[in-house]
């Protein structure tokens, strides 16, 4: 199973299919998975309705339940039915996360959520965590007031989610992380594509990612770095220089064909003086 702990449902919206989302959670259950669920919480009409629902899924398994919330979701989805699982995820004892997208003009910030979301204290295992849209797919127009970082916040900014969260999609594409924009290995999502899950199974895409020299600058000092990369080597190739996160960061290398050809030169170019040191290290005599 190539390391793998847990198994969580995205979307979309995962709750569309709850049938067969109850099923693939037995299944993990059984395999001695947990099993964790992202969403927006549309479902969640009365408390008693929802500990129902998340009861079952306490019984498979589920440990991690994600939410969206901010000032779109409220609009469409309604604060309350976010409130109804937030309160009783935390009362099954579960891991809660709420996903905010903000910007400057946003009423809804992490400051105010835990108020709004009726969370007394300081669970331990909840977690709030703000972002800013990303322009990519049908919101590549940047959204008015987003909050961007330059290189001195990314610079030094590893991924958590790269190689270590693999993501397969509905038409069994599997990427190295969860935050690719556009699903399609030709869209920004292909600097984290991976392979056909069916074609080379879980262990070797795995391998695939672990192996992979960009993955690994990302795993390691964040995307910037990357960026960075090119230009020392290629002062002319002009780049942005504020995004809003790393998977911003991630779409431009992606999306940007002479940047991405310039990269792979780079790299190369690295590994092979990289296998140049290490011959010239192998020929030492010990103890020169």
């Amino acid at each position: 199973m190539a390391g793998v702990r847990m198994v969580a449902f995205s979307g979309g919206e995962p709750f569309l299919f709850q049938r067969e989302m109850l099923q693939l959670m037995g299944q993990a259950h059984a395999a001695g998975l947990s099993t964790g669920v992202v969403t927006n919480c549309y479902w969640a009409s009365s408390r008693a309705s929802t500990e129902r629902r998340l009861g079952k899924m306490v019984r498979l398994g589920l440990q991690e339940i994600i939410v969206s919330f901010d000032d779109y979701h409220a609009r469409l989805v309604g604060l309350e039915r976010v409130r109804h699982v937030v309160q009783a995820a935390l009362g099954f004892g579960l891991v809660v996360g709420v996903n905010m997208l903000v910007t400057e003009r946003s009423a809804i910030r992490a400051e105010s959520a835990k108020a709004l979301l009726g969370v007394d204290g300081d669970p331990g295992s909840l977690w709030i965590r703000e972002s800013s849209p990303v322009a990519a797919g049908r919101a590549r127009r940047p959204s008015p007031g987003r909050i961007t970082y330059g290189g001195e916040a990314l610079r030094h900014n590893p991924c958590c989610f790269v190689i270590r969260n693999l993501v397969i999609t509905p038409d069994a594409g599997v990427y190295a992380c969860c935050g690719f924009g556009d699903a399609s290995e030709k869209g920004p999502a292909s600097i984290a594509y991976l392979g056909q899950f069916e074609e080379a199974g879980l262990a070797e895409l795995h391998r695939r990612a672990d192996h992979s020299a960009v993955l690994k600058v990302i795993e390691a000092a964040g995307p910037y770095r990357l960026l960075d990369l090119v230009r020392d080597a290629e002062p002319s190739i002009r780049t942005r220089d504020r995004f809003v996160s790393n998977c911003e960061v991630c779409a431009e290398i992606s999306r940007n064909a002479r940047l991405r050809s310039a990269l792979a030169r780079v790299l190369a170019e690295m590994a092979a003086a990289a296998r140049q040191e290490e011959s010239a290290d192998e020929g030492v005599p010990c103890g020169v």
